[in-house]
């Protein structure tokens, strides 16, 4: 009885961990959709508003997904977990990004070295608005994982993600990674809002290809909010 008690309660944990991850999305999503739309109407006063209400209320669905993985841990270290429930332990970290995904999908490479402008954090965030919105259910820029916490901004002359200072692949300078249905991925990276086409007019270098295998590493940081770029 004491058993399935403690496993009714660790399935709720396990929801609750999807569900605010889920909020988390959403709440990064709906920021950067809006700054998007309001860039040019006192930038520097709407960023800063709406960064610290999503700072604020990150911060408290950060506190409840701490403890509940903390309670977690302790309710499968007294090993009463059964393994339907190891199973939905298992999920709820691929969908938090903490485990490895292989799968198909698409490959955006980008590069501005011969471009009239450099590409900014606000173009990668479009970016990786739109592959979302197409379905991707997991995502990498140069081999850093992209979570509902991952913080993308600019300092100086560098790109920075998961507070780590990005460096080129190869020929380009930024590679997007994204597993989901590769058609779909493609035609949304290719056509919505003209993003495409607008980094083309600047003469930076878009390639996005299908891939068949894609591996995406697992993230490995700190959860401490930050999804932004820096203020000009």
């Amino acid at each position: 009885m004491k058993n399935k008690f403690m496993s009714t309660v660790l399935y709720l944990m396990i929801i609750s961990i999807a569900f605010l991850s889920g909020l988390y999305t959403k709440g990064l999503m709906a920021y950067t959709h809006t700054k998007s739309e309001n860039i040019n109407n006192n930038r520097q006063q709407l960023m800063e508003n709406v960064l610290n209400r999503e700072k604020n209320l990150y911060k408290s669905y950060e506190a409840e997904i701490n403890q509940l993985r903390s309670e977690i841990e302790s309710l499968k270290n007294n090993k009463i977990v059964d393994n339907g429930l190891e199973q939905e332990y298992k999920r709820a970290k691929e969908l938090a990004g903490m485990t490895e995904v292989r799968g198909k999908g698409i490959i955006i490479y980008i590069s501005d070295k011969n471009a009239e402008a450099q590409i900014s954090a606000d173009n990668l965030l479009e970016y990786l608005n739109i592959i979302k919105y197409a379905g991707a259910k997991a995502i990498s820029i140069n081999n850093q994982r992209i979570v509902a916490t991952t913080g993308i901004y600019q300092a100086g002359p560098n790109m920075l993600v998961n507070k780590v200072p990005i460096n080129s692949i190869g020929d380009y300078d930024y590679v997007i990674k994204a597993i989901g249905d590769p058609d779909q991925l493609y035609s949304f990276a290719r056509v919505t809002n003209g993003l495409y086409d607008y980094l083309a007019s600047l003469k930076i270098n878009v390639k996005i290809e299908k891939s068949d295998d894609i591996i995406i590493p697992a993230y490995n940081g700190s959860t401490i909010i930050k999804y932004s770029k820096s203020i000009d």
